[in-house]
């Protein structure tokens, strides 16, 4: 197959959404398929820039790197920037921001990179070079690309990818301005109704999107991200980062805490119960938050846990470190979402158990995490948080962790997954 992709989130930009665009053509590449990629040229200022992603590229897949335009280069977020997260709250810099994201930025910051990414996709698709288009959502703007490029060339075959909701049940846009959550509805209708497949991460999103604009069950199907099991060794060859205690019981969560869709402080409370009900216990945990909380005034001050750490975001490589390295990998759910956290993916690549806590009842991660028998599985309450840690305590002391708590899950290795992700798009397009 001859597949061009269209992501806006590729290396070297070092986010969830980044990592799955990354292995995904590199194994399709490898799986002999040929693989390019039309994306957008990043600051080297922006905070989730990691140089060293590049060098994870397969060498034989084409990469297009298209301007992202004004918007996306007034509202970027810089590192060294106040209230890009850890403990400070928001500057009026990104006060500033947020306000142009959302009157100006529709339906993101990459709303001029559409024209570029399109005038490139079309000459590349002209010349014979590809006869499929994948994109990538999140964000938006690539389904927009390609929903252009599949009304002027309507023979080209155009497989969209949601890695969570655009308009159906999307928390992130209940204070967005009314006339912006119509037209973004509307041209998410237009994008679901022209692709010849739509592809998503969990059954609930699938059944919501089938629901919500009337699409066929048989042009849709469940993709999922994997981890590199090789790449994985390699790291652990490396040694522990400086954050990972020897001696201690080592609990990490790797990634953003976006406070409108998790919930921590329930986790904060389950601690302090520890705190005062197992003092040595709870001298014994190290807990590491690695990346930045949104908005650290969200959630309930714990300067009096000094177990629990906030470490700024982290390369890549070094992230996969602490996931490696540690004995308990937090697992936090999305309330009010269909989203499977891309990070769990991760987490299945590494041989500490996971402490998943959900976002709520119809929390996805219920099915995935309770087949994955990887450690357990507890509502995002404080009671049962805290019988969970005290558990796993326990028998990390007794040595009666179950085997399974502690075993890479074959499933999710990206040679499986992006097998079926190929065999997918053969079958559909």
């Amino acid at each position: 197959m001859n597949i061009l992709f269209i992501t806006i989130y590729f290396p070297p930009m070092n986010n969830s959404a980044s990592i799955r665009s990354l292995y995904y053509v590199n194994y399709l590449r490898k799986l002999g398929h040929n693989v390019g990629v039309v994306t957008c040229r990043y600051n080297e200022d922006h905070i989730y820039h990691d140089g060293a992603l590049n060098e994870r590229i397969d060498g034989d897949v084409r990469i297009y790197r298209e301007s992202a335009g004004y918007v996306y280069s007034k509202t970027y977020a810089k590192k060294g920037e106040s209230g890009d997260g850890g403990r400070g709250g928001a500057s009026g810099t990104a006060r500033i921001k947020g306000v142009l994201k959302k009157y100006m930025a529709v339906p993101d910051s990459f709303v001029f990179w559409q024209k570029n990414a399109i005038k490139k996709a079309e000459e590349l698709i002209g010349a014979g070079e590809y006869d499929i288009v994948f994109s990538m959502h999140e964000l938006p703007s690539s389904h927009m690309v390609a929903y252009s490029i599949k009304k002027r060339m309507p023979g080209i075959r155009w497989v969209a990818y949601w890695s969570d909701p655009w308009t159906v049940q999307s928390s992130e846009r209940n204070d967005q301005p009314l006339l912006r959550k119509l037209y973004e509805r509307g041209v998410e209708k237009n994008v679901v109704m022209e692709a010849d497949i739509c592809l998503f991460t969990s059954e609930q999103t699938r059944n919501m999107y089938v629901d919500t604009f009337g699409l066929e069950p048989d042009k849709t199907g469940i993709v999922y991200r994997g981890y590199d099991s090789a790449y994985y060794d390699k790291i652990k060859g490396l040694g522990a980062p400086e954050g990972i205690l020897p001696g201690r019981i080592n609990i990490v969560h790797t990634g953003a805490i976006y406070t409108l869709l998790r919930d921590v402080d329930p986790f904060i409370d389950a601690i302090r119960t520890i705190k005062s009900s197992s003092p040595e216990l709870y001298e014994r945990l190290n807990i590491v938050l690695l990346g930045e909380i949104d908005n650290i005034k969200n959630i309930q001050s714990f300067d009096d846990l000094d177990i629990i750490s906030i470490r700024k975001r982290a390369p890549f490589e070094e992230a996969l470190r602490y996931m490696i390295f540690s004995n308990v990998n937090i697992l936090w759910g999305n309330k009010a979402s269909s989203q499977i956290p891309g990070k769990v993916y991760e987490y299945m690549g590494t041989d500490g158990c996971i402490l998943t806590i959900l976002g709520d009842e119809l929390d996805p991660l219920l099915d995935i995490m309770s087949e994955a028998n990887r450690g357990p599985v507890v509502r995002n309450d404080s009671n049962e948080i805290y019988r969970a840690v005290m558990d796993i305590a326990s028998r990390m002391d007794t040595g009666t962790m179950p085997g399974g708590w502690s075993n890479r899950n074959e499933k999710y290795r990206w040679e499986n997954v992006v097998a079926d992700l190929a065999e997918k798009i053969a079958v559909k397009a």
